[in-house]
């Protein structure tokens, strides 16, 4: 995961949102905002595709 931060993102805010930890998540959030402009994007990316892929297995039910 440390090779694809946007990934390492995506995963860790996943992980705090299901926890109920939302400090984590703003916390995370901030630090990717504040990140290069490419960071952010691709955290963001990451964010949605994963959530998307959360989407479509949880239709699959």
């Amino acid at each position: 995961m440390e090779a694809d931060p946007p990934k390492a993102f995506a995963v860790r805010f996943l992980t705090a949102y299901a926890n109920g930890d939302h400090d984590t998540c703003l916390a995370l959030f901030e630090a990717a905002l504040h990140a290069s402009d490419e960071q952010y994007v691709s955290s963001v990316c990451a964010l949605l595709a994963d959530v998307a892929g959360i989407y479509r297995l949880a239709l699959k039910r």
